[in-house]
């Protein structure tokens, strides 16, 4: 999957909150914010890490890593 196309496995109703504090409401928002953050960066890749699903509470919790290779020739 293309990593543009990654908004889309959103609930419609997403709330993605980022480390910067700042929050984003709804799959065609995030899609928006994630554009051009996806189109100016380089090579990087989501790995993930857990799953927590909770059937009775209806909630799920999916922790990742950001793999994204420095740009820095010293690194």
């Amino acid at each position: 999957m293309p990593k543009s196309a990654l908004a889309l496995l959103f609930h419609e109703k997403v709330v993605f909150d980022n480390w910067t504090g700042g929050r984003i409401k709804g799959k065609d928002a995030l899609r928006k914010a994630w554009a051009p953050w996806f189109s100016n960066h380089g090579d990087f890749r989501f790995v993930e890490e857990e799953t927590f699903i909770d059937e009775k509470e209806q909630k799920v919790l999916y922790r990742w890593l950001l793999e994204w290779p420095s740009f820095s020739p010293s690194l």
